[in-house]
């Protein structure tokens, strides 16, 4: 995963781009975002077999679990299709991470200007999930590097008829929108930890 400098270029409006099932409630960040970004990621493994990523380029570090990965280069290149139809390529790079049970952690990156409260992110983003005939099941809040984010559980009908449930997490640091989905495959509790690890750098 690259990364860098790149400037942001922050906009009132607000889009209803979707990379899967992550809602991108910021303005989209310009095409180029992430390959205008010159730096690279980290992967460092921990004492006690945990992974931490870190992408300067993106402004942010995270823990994973022992035993996940960030995908190969033929997964990203097999997934592209599909992500840049949903989000466009300025979401598309977005870092995506996945446990051994097929758990997924995915990211959605852009500007958001002006930030919202977290009652009114909440109040946008279920409106979001209700246009894309998104059923929301829950709307909540999680504490993360010292301020509260908006969060959202939601029940996706697929074209095959079934119904997955996922988590979406929206966290905000310094006019950076960073959203969060999750497959919920190991419970809600088990992605709170992994998203409470998030530090903004």
């Amino acid at each position: 995963m690259s990364s860098g400098s790149a400037k942001l270029q922050a906009t009132s409006k607000r889009s209803a781009a979707a990379t899967g099932h992550v809602y991108a409630s910021s303005a989209r960040a310009d095409d180029n975002f992430f390959r205008r970004a010159n730096g690279r990621s980290e992967h460092n493994m921990g004492s006690e077999g945990h992974m931490k990523y870190r992408c300067k380029g993106l402004g942010f570090e995270v823990v994973l679990p022992e035993g996940w990965r960030s995908p190969g280069i033929l997964h990203r290149l097999l997934r592209l299709p599909l992500r840049l139809m949903f989000a466009g390529p300025e979401l598309a790079g977005g870092p995506e991470f996945y446990g051994p049970a097929n758990d997924t952690i995915k990211f959605a990156i852009g500007p958001i200007a002006p930030e919202p409260s977290v009652a009114k992110h909440q109040a946008d983003v279920a409106a979001m999930a209700a246009r894309h005939g998104h059923r929301v099941v829950t709307v909540d809040t999680v504490d993360v590097a010292g301020r509260t984010h908006a969060t959202m559980v939601v029940d996706v009908p697929l074209p095959s008829g079934k119904v997955i449930r996922v988590k979406n997490y929206f966290l905000i640091f310094h006019g950076t929108e960073y959203v969060i989905t999750s497959n919920l495959r190991a419970g809600e509790a088990f992605y709170d930890q992994i998203v409470r690890t998030f530090k903004p750098i």
